[in-house]
């Protein structure tokens, strides 16, 4: 399970009680940079390359564990 726009504690609580017992593998908080690069029609991960070290870290997870 991959959370998305996570802003807060209140939200991964959120995930971890209506995931159905999915593990959280990871995820992604939100970030108004990510609305702008969609309005700019810029690649998100061109726009936030943190992001790109994130997804790979949560893919390597994943790709560990199955």
């Amino acid at each position: 399970l991959v959370g998305n726009k996570i802003r807060d504690d209140a939200d991964l609580a959120f995930i971890a009680q209506h995931g159905g017992g999915i593990p959280l593998a990871g995820y992604f908080p939100h970030d108004d940079r990510v609305s702008a690069a969609d309005r700019d029609g810029v690649p998100v991960y061109d726009a936030l390359p943190e992001f790109v070290t994130q997804a790979a870290a949560i893919a390597a997870l994943i790709d560990s564990e199955s």
